[in-house]
């Protein structure tokens, strides 16, 4: 997947996003073995396989700061799979980005941080 079908695939989605509340307390994002997975209490809501993972990004809204506004994306084949800013476990995802996708455009990921507005900000893609 090239940067500019991954960046389309963002648009794509940002268009279509409604309000989306902030998930439950509950919610936990975790990774070990080479996966990655969230879960709501004890049900998994998904996993994938790190290595099968082919673009990386983040996604922020205009909904902050009562809803959640920015995520984390990851692309896997023909899915996509998110993380909330809000969920336990997303302060390790920047360090999961460094050991699993190392050159990642970590610029990217400061301004990120910084937008309140509707925008795709990609960190990784593979070849």
């Amino acid at each position: 997947m090239t940067f500019r079908s991954f960046f389309t695939v963002c648009r794509q989605w940002l268009q279509q996003r409604s309000v989306t509340p902030r998930p439950p307390r509950e919610w936990r994002f975790q990774a070990a073995d080479g996966y990655a997975w969230l879960t709501c209490g004890e049900q998994c809501c998904w996993k994938i396989r790190l290595a099968d993972v082919r673009a990386v990004a983040i996604i922020t809204t205009d909904q902050g700061p009562w809803q959640d506004d920015l995520f984390w994306r990851f692309t896997v084949a023909e899915r996509s799979v998110e993380v909330p800013a809000s969920v336990t476990g997303y302060d390790m995802l920047p360090a999961l980005l460094n050991e699993h996708f190392p050159d990642s455009d970590m610029s990217q990921l400061v301004v990120a941080m910084g937008s309140t507005e509707n925008a795709c900000f990609p960190l990784w893609a593979a070849d």
